[in-house]
């Protein structure tokens, strides 16, 4: 299993992948510090699962979703905030994750 964390800060990167590798030993953990590294590595590695932050750099988690949605509609995406409420995410976008955690 190939899992994408892509987040602009390094502490949570590091923690997910060791998360992810203390409870899942064969995962193969891939990471990416803003939405377009993260696309790019998305596309040469095609991971399984895509977690993603949505406040980054560059590109933002929902720009990166909706460009993987235009190619592959039924990968497994989660993304993630600090923020408290979903209220100020974007209205004209047409994508949604999979599964959202705060």
């Amino acid at each position: 299993m190939k899992v994408l964390v892509v987040d602009d800060d390094q502490r949570i990167r590091d923690a997910l992948e060791i998360g992810i590798q203390l409870q899942w030993q064969d995962a193969k953990v891939l990471t990416a510090a803003d939405g377009e590294t993260g696309l790019d590595v998305f596309f040469n590695e095609e991971p399984d699962i895509v977690l993603l932050d949505v406040t980054m750099p560059r590109m933002n988690g929902f720009e990166v979703l909706k460009a993987i949605r235009q190619v592959c509609s039924r990968r497994a995406t989660t993304m993630s905030t600090r923020y408290a409420g979903w209220s100020w995410a974007p209205t004209t976008t047409s994508v949604s994750p999979s599964v959202t955690w705060r």
